[in-house]
């Protein structure tokens, strides 16, 4: 049975990681531009980042999780040009949760998100009624 590091070794070598909970963090810019630049996270489906500094360049980072279906981005200042590359990351019309909340991408962020035709019709319903 592997242990720690070891563990953390053989899920990185086998690229078979799938979800990553980084919640209240705090990486930010430079620890999210390190995450997406790891060539062993490219199968992740499930990434929670809740709280972290997330912005707008953080969020175009992302788009290199190509696989993505579950996405905690809650309590990031990501405005409505966060929504916006949230709509263009490769993985958006797999997505079947997304969390920024309202006030995390804007009135404006939030029309955009539930316009988008290429989102999944549960997610865009969501965001109308928000």
């Amino acid at each position: 049975m592997l242990h720690g590091a070891e563990l953390l070794a053989a899920l990185f070598a086998s690229d078979r990681l799938r979800a990553l909970d980084l919640r209240y963090c705090c990486i930010a810019d430079t620890g999210l531009a390190a995450l997406a630049a790891c060539p062993h996270l490219g199968g992740l489906r499930r990434l929670h980042l809740q709280r972290n500094r997330v912005t707008v360049e953080d969020v175009r980072s992302l788009h290199r999780f190509t696989e993505l279906t579950e996405l905690d981005l809650r309590y990031n200042d990501l405005g409505e040009a966060g929504a916006q590359e949230l709509l263009a990351a490769p993985f958006a019309g797999s997505l079947t949760r997304l969390w920024p909340y309202d006030s995390d991408v804007g009135q404006d962020g939030v029309r955009k998100l539930a316009q988008a035709a290429h989102l999944p019709p549960g997610l865009r319903s969501m965001w109308r009624c928000v």
